[in-house]
């Protein structure tokens, strides 16, 4: 069995309940917010799948072990393999009808008393993370209109260097004779 504190599980279970989550950018943020935690309790999802979870029986045997497969894989070191693990699992999941919540057996531990303090941590790890969604997405307008004025004045570079190359011929003027 898995020593986890009333406060872990509550965190852990809410942070991967937000992982399950349409925005991508978010989900994506929750999980590796997830992934630390279970990293830092040396536990992994396998420890948190209970063959004996009745939920599982809606998902196919071959399904089953695919989840388990990918889900070893997002606890990898390498980030990039991590989410993609996630983001496939998290198809999977959602092919089968099921999420974190519903995957993961939590009820072991329903005899560990509950703390409030369990959602003030999460609440402002939410806030946190959509002031650096904010933030981010700020500085992603900021150099996209940065990288605009480049490509006008990479454009306007072109547009003299070819001009140079290439002078346009002036108009033949007309001589006049005096007769």
């Amino acid at each position: 069995m898995i020593d986890l504190t009333a406060n872990d599980l509550g965190r852990l279970k809410k942070i991967l309940t937000l992982s399950h989550n349409d925005n991508e950018g978010e989900s994506i943020a929750a999980f590796l917010m997830a992934k630390r935690l279970m990293e830092k309790l040396n536990i992994s999802f396998d420890g948190l799948i209970s063959p004996d979870n009745p939920r599982l029986l809606v998902i196919r045997d071959f399904d089953l072990k695919r989840l388990k497969k990918i889900l070893a894989l997002a606890t990898s070191k390498n980030e990039g393999e991590s989410v993609a693990a996630f983001l496939m699992a998290k198809r999977l999941m959602d092919r089968n009808g099921l999420n974190f919540d519903s995957l993961l057996d939590f009820s072991r531990f329903a005899g560990a008393p509950q703390s409030r303090e369990i959602r003030t941590v999460v609440d402002m790890e939410i806030v946190s993370l959509r002031k650096r969604v904010a933030r981010l997405q700020a500085e992603l307008v900021e150099k996209t209109v940065q990288l605009e004025r480049y490509k006008d004045a990479f454009d306007n570079m072109i547009g003299s260097a070819w001009d140079t190359q290439n002078p346009v011929p002036e108009p033949a003027t007309e001589q006049t004779y005096l007769n």
